[in-house]
């Protein structure tokens, strides 16, 4: 596995655990203020955020980067704090027939 792999599987565990937003929302930061900073379109880094799609080539690099200095600065998340940015489960139908 090279260096940029690792640095992908990082990126996407982030993504799909919901880190990557959640760091972007810890440093106060829009998701057009976010993607300004990686010089990529709002939507590209929401669809990271929600490992959507992920960034290839230098783009892997620079995102990891990024991601890498807001966890140092914010730490990693608890369990309670990534639950809150899920959306709330929709509620069961209760109707019968």
């Amino acid at each position: 596995m090279t260096n940029r792999d690792t640095r992908l599987a990082q990126v996407t565990a982030w993504a799909r655990d919901g880190t990557a937003k959640w760091l972007r929302l810890q440093a106060g930061l829009s998701a057009a203020k976010a993607a300004q900073q990686l010089e990529v379109s709002d939507r590209t880094l929401v669809r990271w955020e929600a490992a959507a799609t992920l960034p290839i080539g230098y783009k892997i690099d620079a995102y990891h980067r990024w991601l890498q200095a807001l966890h140092r600065k914010h730490g990693q998340p608890t369990t309670e704090q990534l639950a809150q940015l899920r959306p709330p489960a929709e509620p069961a139908d209760t109707t019968s027939d």
